[in-house]
C-alpha cells in the first residue's frame, strides 16, 4: 500500500486529463439523466427564463445540457 503524499495536489495534471470522461464511464444511466433534464427544461422554462446552474466539475453536465436546448441556458 502506496503512503500519501500530504504535499501532493489533491486534484493534478493526471487526473484532471480524464475527469469528464470518467462519471459517464461509472453512473449508470448517466446519458439518459441529461437527456431527460434537457426535455425537461426545453417544455417547462419560459423563453426568456434563465437557470442557474450549481455543482461542481468540469462542467459536463451544463454543456451536454445546453447543446440539446437554448443556446443562452
Amino acid at each position: 500500500m502506496k503512503t500519501p503524499n500530504p504535499t501532493a495536489p489533491a486534484f493534478g495534471a493526471g487526473h484532471a486529463s480524464t475527469y469528464a470522461a470518467g462519471t459517464p464511464r461509472t453512473v449508470p444511466g448517466f446519458d439518459g439523466l441529461h437527456a431527460m433534464t434537457s426535455q425537461l427544461l426545453a417544455e417547462r422554462v419560459k423563453e426568456d427564463g434563465k437557470i442557474l446552474v450549481l455543482g461542481a466539475g468540469g462542467g459536463l453536465a451544463r454543456a451536454r445540457i445546453s447543446v440539446s436546448s437554448a443556446a443562452d441556458w
